[in-house]
């Protein structure tokens, strides 16, 4: 959908409001609500403890995502952590896309007695990590193939147990989706506006646009008619 339909659509409903309750919004405005939600929208669509919207859960869910999807960006340089060399680490600052959200993650290990292998990265919280390092079923295993790892503070680490090292790791990744966006206008910082369409399918735009009106109406006081307008605006991927 490009900015313009987008940009219409989102006039086309407001406009039916009062217009002594809501007050006429300029393009920026408009433009800030549609960001929002879309940052809102792609966060209901990845969430992990949604079973229904998790993003592994689906391929129809991929698809949806498919524009802001990194897919197996090496980490260089992995970092060994100084005073624990079964630790490593990379600076998520340092990918190529501003980084959201992780999808997958694998390595690739070499042990000297069973040489080269690929490891499947699996992600624990900081809380967990002391156990995990214990425990004999979650531990690092060159044998099982499998490694933890720890996403934090824009860090990702990488844990070993010392009987293998880390060569490489490949991050596959959400990054930030571009903001969308309408030449025209100067923005906060002084920089001109360009053209620049949303970049997902129609049905996640359509649900940009309806999420907006309710951060809108919001804004404005009237909340109970946004809390109508959330129920419509609930997302359903078809």
């Amino acid at each position: 959908m490009t900015n313009k339909e987008q940009i219409y659509k989102f006039k086309l409903e407001y406009d039916k409001l009062d217009s002594n309750d809501f007050p006429k919004l300029e393009l920026p405005q408009i433009l800030l609500y549609l960001n929002k939600a879309q940052t809102a929208t792609i966060e209901q669509i990845y969430d992990p403890d949604d079973n229904k919207l998790g993003f592994e859960t689906t391929q129809l869910t991929m698809d949806h995502l498919s524009p802001i999807h990194v897919k197996s960006e090496p980490l260089v340089p992995l970092i060994v952590s100084t005073g624990n060399p079964n630790e490593y680490y990379f600076n998520l600052s340092s990918l190529s896309q501003k980084y959201m959200h992780l999808t997958r993650s694998y390595s690739y290990g070499t042990s000297p007695v069973c040489g080269s292998q690929i490891l499947d990265n699996l992600v624990y919280t900081s809380n967990e990590l002391n156990q995990v390092l214990k425990d004999p079923n979650r531990k690092p295993s060159f044998e099982w193939q499998e490694i933890p790892i720890t996403v934090a503070q824009d860090r990702g680490y990488f844990y070993t147990d010392g009987t293998f090292t880390l060569e490489t790791v490949k991050w596959e990744y959400l990054r930030e989706p571009k903001e969308i966006d309408m030449a025209g206008y100067l923005k906060f910082d002084g920089s001109p506006s360009i053209d620049q369409d949303c970049e997902f399918d129609n049905t996640i735009a359509e649900n940009i646009i309806n999420l907006a009106l309710v951060y809108a109406k919001t804004t404005v006081g009237d909340f109970s008619g946004a809390q109508a307008t959330a129920g419509a605006a609930k997302l359903e991927l078809t």
